[in-house]
């Protein structure tokens, strides 16, 4: 299939998709019941389960995967300046690969009037979902270039993490990991109980104006040094 000019080409934006744990909230917008915690909390979740859970968003009715599709500039502006007056995004956040969620059916969502959502309240629900109001000077969420994964009625609403779909992690810690489970009682049978596919991805710490590059996310080296550690503790 030949391509119409300018398909697929977009200068300013990354090969990313992002999906944020630390968005600040309103007092009415709060995080569900798998989400609680702070931004920290719920990334590790999400590592430690190996998918993203969809959440019904503020004023929907529909459970979505929502993403973010901000350029380099925009994730550094939300990061250390954020959107009043709630303030800059917590930097916690995993990426995702773009076409990966193209292929699983994630699509930009569709900014629309009061008149328009009126208006397309009949359609179906996976479409009605990823609708957003915008209304300039009242509500105005276009900074967060949103993406949403939408689901059918009945389809359990989250999405797994592979290899070929985790792109890396940002993290509000230089060398972050995420905890193990060597302190938990009783002891696990495994100390590892992170998905392989996230291991070995890209980090980036958010030093407080910048996201610097932070090596790679080793959680099965840290898992070898427990384990070898914890050997030679019980042989005394």
């Amino acid at each position: 299939m030949i391509s119409s000019p300018g398909v697929g080409t977009h200068p300013d934006l990354p090969d990313t998709l992002i999906h944020f744990t630390g968005r600040p909230r309103a007092p009415k917008d709060q995080p569900p019941p798998h989400a609680t915690g702070s931004p920290e909390d719920r990334l590790v979740g999400i590592l430690r389960e190996g998918k993203v859970r969809g959440n019904t968003p503020y004023l929907g009715h529909h459970e979505v995967i929502c993403l973010g599709e901000p350029s380099k500039a925009a994730r550094r502006f939300l990061f250390r300046e954020g959107i009043k007056p709630r303030g800059p995004y917590a930097p916690w956040a995993i990426l995702l690969n773009r076409e990966a969620l193209i292929e699983a059916g994630a699509r930009p969502v569709l900014y629309l009037s009061g008149e328009e959502m009126d208006a397309t309240n009949d359609m179906p629900a996976p479409f009605r979902a990823r609708r957003v109001r915008y209304e300039p000077g009242r509500a105005d969420w276009l900074h967060e270039r949103e993406w949403r994964l939408c689901f059918q009625e009945g389809q359990t609403p989250d999405f797994q993490l592979t290899a070929d779909v985790v792109a890396g992690v940002i993290v509000g810690e230089q060398g972050w990991l995420p905890p193990s489970n060597f302190d938990e009682q009783p002891m696990p049978d495994d100390l590892f109980n992170y998905p392989k596919a996230l291991d070995q991805k890209p980090r980036w710490w958010w030093d407080g104006q910048d996201l610097v590059e932070d090596g790679t996310f080793e959680l099965r080296r840290r898992y070898e040094f427990e384990k070898w550690f914890l050997i030679d503790f019980m042989m005394g």
